[in-house]
């Protein structure tokens, strides 16, 4: 009877520190695996932003030209009212 009651008393010990051992080490891979999807979108978002950037400092650089461009007529125009 003592050996039946060691037996069980082991599988008692095995479930008290082995059940809490893989509830944590699950927490950790899912932690693990969550932090790789919010790394993963913030690439995204970076890239994104990135490219935006490119698109509005491609647009501004086209929108000073036209600011230029009727800098010049303007000039051409006072030039010949004589202003």
């Amino acid at each position: 009877m003592q050996a039946t009651s060691a037996q069980i008393l082991n599988w008692q010990l095995l479930l008290i520190v082995g059940l809490p051992t893989i509830t944590v080490l699950c927490s950790m891979l899912f932690s693990f695996s969550n932090n790789n999807a919010t790394n993963q979108n913030l690439i995204q978002l970076r890239n994104e932003l990135g490219q935006s950037r490119t698109e509005v400092s491609g647009k501004l650089d086209m929108l000073t030209g036209k600011v230029a461009e009727l800098s010049d007529r303007v000039t051409h125009i006072e030039a010949r009212l004589h202003m």
